[in-house]
């Protein structure tokens, strides 16, 4: 958990010293806006959206296994 979000913070890092700062500030307003789509309250979301966003669907971890929301 700890090592993701340092590694998302150096990614924005570099993406805003090669592309100017609007870019992080755009990656932020789309995971923001994919945070906030729901479904109905019966229903647990998969958050497809934010995982295409941050990478997370191409990789495979315990959690994906063991369907267990945090390992």
């Amino acid at each position: 958990m700890i090592y993701r979000k340092n590694l998302d913070r150096m990614n924005l890092t570099v993406l805003s010293n090669t592309q100017g700062l609007h870019a992080p500030l755009r990656i932020a307003m789309e995971l923001k806006s994919a945070k906030r789509i729901g479904r109905l309250p019966f229903l647990s979301s998969s958050n497809v959206m934010h995982d295409a966003l941050t990478g997370r669907d191409l990789e495979i971890g315990p959690e994906d296994i063991f369907n267990t929301p945090n390992l």
